[in-house]
């Protein structure tokens, strides 16, 4: 509809309206609640269906978007695997279009390994009744449930469990189209290994999940998906004789690596590349040192466990466990010092100073220290990730060419803005709190994601010990306000090695004198 005494008539020529003031027989005057106006009656137009897709089908294709494309032979197609055929069909007839270096037709391979086999269909109907015939689940989200509950029956009957891992299932459900699942074994002395190198070998390099048992111990047993039928046993016994070859490797490195020192180590990151323009591993290691420093002054935590933390969290990078598996890089710096007889809080602090990297591994656990900065909104967790990185690109952006030490808080604010708003730590700013959130703001001439939340619950322990006074315990003496604060701090720490996750403490105030 149109305006009796439209302000720009050129807008309504525009809009191939122009000639209605000439065709008053196919228009009408209309009172609606915003005014009084012209409607214009136009015919219905017919639209074949067919010619639409033709059309519209080759654009839609182009649009799906891969995490990872391929090309091959000398074709300009970027696909996520090898394209060979395009089946399409419309109203029982093979719908025909040109895609590339392809033309659709009604003809499909029904064998992945021999393209002689191919099979015609007009109707989608029979073509799922026909695959089904096959044992071919089409239904990615079907065949996924297939595989778990199948994996979950089996090791029922075992008496095993199986802790799925979300992208090890995806990948395998995607990679199978009829999956049948069978029961490996590897040697029982493979266990002495640390069940990380065992899980990472078996499900990241090996395709295979691995088992527990009631009391949720790695087991020797393993299921692998397979594609087809294992009559014969050859798959079981190919697979045992693949995974023991890897896990021989692994046990040769693991006792190799355990024993070599980790502090005389140290110099070795000179010989490797952190990044350009912030020097090497260890020039990194000697800046992560001097703010873990810092920040343990600050929070009244161990300085020497956060200094011996900070200077050998990087050596596992020159072992051969981490070049053979650089999924447990950080991971295997913590069961070195275990190994080797360091404390446990840095054992963990080295197992832990990548994390978070996904939203399953932001568990709550108990660190060389664990809080969240009000003024930044920055986690500091185990050993400073964020404020590393922070420090890091303070040092290399030519705008700021200082460290975090020298930098002034909005410096500070806007850098950490830009770490939060990146696609890899969204899931570490949303976890900091459930009700944070970015918002646009101009900083220093840059518009930044900068990142608020209206409140934040942190865990805050009072120990005297820590901060220069006596033992926790309530004395036989004294006048009652300092029993109740000993009493206080006392059920604090109960409170925090009980059960409970989230402990909210708003408005309490400690004197520490």
């Amino acid at each position: 509809f149109f305006h009796p005494h439209p302000a720009n008539p050129d807008a309504q020529e525009s809009r191939g309206l122009g000639d209605v003031y000439k065709r008053q027989d196919k228009t009408f005057k209309k009172k609606t609640d915003k005014g009084e106006f012209y409607f214009f009656k136009k015919p219905s137009e017919s639209i074949e269906t067919k010619s639409v897709l033709q059309k519209n089908l080759p654009r839609i294709l182009d649009n799906i978007s891969w995490k990872k494309s391929m090309r091959w032979a000398d074709y300009g197609l970027y696909w996520g695997r090898p394209l060979k055929s395009i089946l399409c069909c419309f109203d029982n007839k093979t719908l025909e279009f040109v895609y590339h270096h392809l033309v659709s037709s009604n003809i499909t391979f029904i064998d992945k390994d021999f393209e002689q086999k191919t099979k015609k269909f007009v109707r989608f109907k029979d073509y799922l009744t026909f695959f089904k015939s096959q044992n071919i689940i089409l239904d990615n989200k079907k065949r996924e449930q297939f595989i778990v509950d199948q994996l979950n029956k089996v090791a029922k009957k075992e008496n095993l469990k199986i802790n799925f891992n979300s992208n090890l299932l995806n990948e395998v459900t995607n990679i199978v189209e009829k999956p049948n699942i069978i029961k490996c074994k590897f040697n029982k002395r493979f266990l002495e290994i640390p069940d990380d190198i065992l899980v990472t070998t078996m499900q990241v390099h090996q395709k295979y999940f691995p088992t527990f048992d009631s009391r949720d111990n790695l087991t020797n047993n393993f299921f692998l998906v397979a594609d087809s039928k294992d009559s014969k046993g050859l798959i079981k016994i190919g697979n045992e004789n693949v995974v023991e070859a890897r896990l021989n490797d692994a046990k040769f490195f693991w006792d190799k690596n355990k024993t070599q020192n980790l502090v005389k180590g140290i110099s070795n990151l000179k010989k490797l590349n952190y990044f350009e323009g912030l020097g090497s591993y260890f020039e990194k290691i000697q800046r992560l040192r001097k703010l873990g420093a810092l920040i343990s002054d600050e929070l009244l935590i161990s300085k020497e466990k956060v200094e011996i933390a900070s200077s050998i969290c990087k050596v596992d990078l020159t072992s051969d466990l981490v070049n053979e598996f650089p999924e447990l890089q950080g991971v295997m710096g913590g069961h070195f010092a275990k190994s080797q007889g360091f404390d446990n809080d840095i054992c963990l602090a080295l197992s832990e100073h990548y994390l978070p990297t996904g939203p399953e591994t932001i568990t709550p656990k108990e660190h060389l220290f664990s809080y969240i900065d009000s003024e930044t909104g920055a986690n500091v967790n185990g050993l400073l990730t964020i404020a590393d990185i922070v420090n890091d690109i303070l040092l290399i952006n030519p705008k700021y060419n200082k460290s975090l030490n020298e930098a002034n808080n909005e410096e500070v604010k806007a850098v950490l803005s830009v770490v939060l708003g990146n696609e890899d730590f969204k899931e570490v700013g949303r976890n900091i709190s459930v009700h944070s959130k970015l918002s646009k703001r101009n900083i220093n001439g840059k518009e930044v994601d900068w990142w608020t939340s209206p409140a934040i619950t942190i865990a805050v322990l009072a120990n005297n010990e820590s901060l220069g006074g006596g033992s926790q315990r309530v004395a036989l003496s004294g006048d009652q306000a300092t029993i109740d604060k000993e009493r206080f701090n006392t059920n604090v720490l109960n409170l925090l090695k009980s059960e409970l996750t989230n402990i909210n403490v708003w408005g309490v105030a400690i004197d520490v004198n």
